[in-house]
């Protein structure tokens, strides 16, 4: 498949700020992990993260709604990169944990723009007829960056001071801003709610246009909720990941990065043959099989948690992962009007940000009494989600026939 040149530059973007992201976020939970003794306090992160989500949503789906994708890209990824090395300056001996948190907050607070400005760019590069393989070549392309982040991590925390991590992730940042600054000014607004309208006014107009549009096609509200299992399944590994490592590889740093590298490696492989399997199977059959084979992973590993084992699952909870993502996502941006795709984008996340809530603090604490009964209950939120993925798409498949 011939990408487009724009197509091209944001695979690379993916790459460089996932590089960044796959240091911090192992860097985040070993530094949480050392200084607390419990998962727990990571859980609570990635929580606090999905608040944060939550409350930035409403400001940024009519925000990338209304300007140019690949000047949102550039902006966020700019100033987050300038406050991450800004704040890193200013650190003179031990990496504070309130340091952490406001590099936390930062980040979180940029997720829900970067995320539904990069969800309303692809459909823009990439021919609609092109986008399942061009998703599952996303999916490799964000895996890869994560994998180089992963590696990279397991030996910056095992030999250097782990601000080395963050002053990384605030480079891959402003080399991710640079790569969005060449691509073509895409993604302008169609909104037509009056310029003249206060911003108030006008940000409440586009919300109820959005949720008019939900209302209208059930099928669409199911899908966005179906999909955000990709979103929270990963969210649930890494909230466990500290806890392998404690348990079963003798606390090794290393180990982190051998868990999230096995996952990270196994949705890279799977991402170069996702959209032929999506293309063979359907959208629906795959979403379910992505999904459920998830759940299955997870099952595996509260049976037998051996190392070899763990490692194995990982790989495979990786490559189904991406399979049901590229299903869910393909649908959805294929099927949606450009013109609320900023907004759709971000009602995942607050679908996320309900669902995350309640699933991630009550994995936590079923972990510190018993992982089993943890990665039983991921098993099992991962097989309702397959169920729901499977209902939702054929329902929409049935609403667009009707339409058509």
């Amino acid at each position: 498949m011939t990408l487009t040149r724009d197509a091209k530059l944001l695979l690379l973007a993916s790459i460089i700020s996932n590089v960044g992201n796959g240091i911090y976020t192992l860097a985040v939970g070993k530094l949480l992990y050392d200084q607390t003794g419990s998962a727990l306090s990571f859980g609570i992160v990635i929580a606090f993260e999905y608040l944060m989500i939550f409350l930035s949503n409403f400001l940024a789906g009519p925000i990338v709604d209304r300007y140019a994708n690949s000047r949102m890209l550039t902006l966020v990824d700019g100033c987050r990169a300038a406050f991450i090395l800004a704040l890193c300056l200013l650190v003179q001996d031990e990496l504070p944990l309130v340091l952490v948190t406001l590099i936390s907050f930062v980040i979180f607070i940029g997720k829900p723009f970067y995320r539904a400005a990069f969800f309303s760019i692809e459909p823009l590069v990439v021919p609609s007829e092109q986008l399942g393989k061009y998703h599952g070549f996303a999916s490799s392309a964000f895996q890869t960056g994560q994998f180089i982040g992963i590696v990279l991590a397991g030996v910056l925390l095992t030999y250097f001071d782990p601000l080395l991590c963050l002053v990384l992730n605030g480079v891959s940042f402003a080399f991710s801003a640079l790569i969005f600054c060449s691509i073509s000014q895409v993604g302008e607004t169609n909104c037509e709610v009056a310029q003249s309208q206060h911003w108030d006014n006008r940000l409440i107009a586009d919300w109820r246009d959005a949720v008019k549009t939900l209302n209208s096609v059930p099928g669409l509200t199911l899908t966005i909720f179906a999909s955000v299992g990709d979103y929270v399944l990963p969210s649930m590994i890494n909230a466990l990941l500290v806890v392998f490592v404690a348990q079963y590889f003798n606390g090794e740093a290393a180990a982190l990065s051998l868990l999230d590298g096995a996952f990270a490696l196994g949705a890279l492989s799977a991402g170069l043959l996702a959209g032929h399997v999506v293309d063979r199977l359907g959208r629906s059959r795959s979403a379910g099989m992505g999904l459920f084979g998830q759940g299955l992973g997870f099952a595996s590993i509260a049976f037998m948690a051996i190392p070899s084992n763990i490692v194995g699952m990982m790989f495979a909870i990786g490559a189904f992962n991406t399979i049901s993502y590229t299903s869910l996502i393909t649908h959805l941006q294929q099927n949606t009007d450009k013109s609320i795709r900023g907004r759709v984008s971000l009602f995942r996340n607050l679908f996320a940000v309900c669902v995350a809530g309640v699933t991630i603090p009550l994995l936590t604490y079923l972990s510190q009494s018993s992982l089993s009964w943890a990665l039983l209950f991921a098993a099992l939120v991962s097989c309702i989600f397959a169920v729901i993925a499977v209902l939702a798409v054929k329902k929409w498949n049935v609403e667009l026939s009707y339409q058509s």
